[in-house]
């Protein structure tokens, strides 16, 4: 079932407008700084780190076998196999974005330069609050049963084109109000 746009879009500014009243601000830029810092490739990074390490530990182990009298001939392939993977991993991880850290006192700057939040939203184009919502990959799920919508918001502070698992920001918005 579908919702107009009309019966949610004040309800939601609301609840966004909320989250940096005086009451909510601190939490919500908290939230904001933790989601933002939190190296988003951490385990993209981590992944490929240790494909590097696994590269590094068979060819240690077919150097070891060189050693130990292994004919080289039979470990060409499978050691230029191991620095291909070597290489392919390390320029994945050096082409990686880096994540700046979010200052929350600019935060808190920004915040204070755009006033009522809810306001501002209301007053805005709808193409600029798509691109807000997008940004905040604001999803809404409604229930028409119970009248009410629970909105979730996991702003995208970096785009690295993963993609955080959880909402830090979420409500339930009841309708018949």
């Amino acid at each position: 079932m579908n919702l107009r746009e009309s019966v949610i879009i004040g309800p939601v500014n609301r609840w966004l407008g909320q989250l940096f009243d005086g009451d909510h601000r601190e939490r919500t830029i908290d939230t904001l700084v933790e989601a933002h810092n939190a190296d988003a490739n951490g385990g993209v990074r981590e992944a490929l780190r240790r494909r590097i390490s696994e590269a590094v530990g068979t060819l240690e182990r077919h150097r070891g076998a060189i050693e130990a009298g292994v004919d080289p001939q039979i470990l060409v392939e499978p050691m230029n196999s191991a620095h291909a993977e070597k290489a392919i991993a390390q320029r994945e991880l050096d082409n990686l974005p880096q994540v700046v850290p979010l200052n929350p006192s600019k935060l808190h700057d920004l915040i204070d330069s755009l006033g009522d939040i809810a306001s501002v939203l209301d007053a805005g184009s709808p193409s600029d609050r798509a691109r807000i919502y997008d940004a905040l990959d604001l999803q809404i799920r409604y229930s028409h049963t119970g009248l009410a919508a629970d909105v979730a918001a996991n702003p995208r502070v970096v785009s690295t084109g993963v993609r955080r698992g959880t909402h830090p920001l979420n409500t339930r918005i009841d309708l018949r109000k």
